[in-house]
């Protein structure tokens, strides 16, 4: 089990995709944030609980498929026309958290 304070800290990375297990997913920007990053009306709110997560390498396909899916959507929104490629998965009992190469 990995600890840390931030997603910046247990990935090295300062975006990413975050799908929760409840279904709610999106792409965000965690640098500066402490803890697991929730998305509302009023935009990204952090909570500052200490996280726990698990590298892993298997997943869902479905989830692998939407995590792939949000990442090439952002790409396209910031000009970027190559596919993305996941870097790492990390899990919890919450949510996933993929970081894909060549992002920051």
């Amino acid at each position: 089990m990995l600890k840390a304070e931030s997603l910046y800290d247990l990935t090295g990375y300062e975006s990413g995709v975050i799908i929760y297990k409840g279904g709610e997913s999106f792409v965000t920007n965690w640098s500066g944030l402490n803890g697991l990053p929730k998305q509302f009306i009023t935009g990204i709110v952090d909570f500052g609980e200490v996280l726990e997560f698990s590298k892993v390498k298997e997943i869902p396909k479905e989830i692998m498929e939407i995590a792939l899916a949000l990442a090439e959507q952002d790409q396209r929104e910031n000009g970027v026309n190559e596919n993305p490629s996941i870097d790492e998965i990390f899990e919890n009992e919450k949510c996933y958290i993929f970081t894909l190469n060549d992002w920051n």
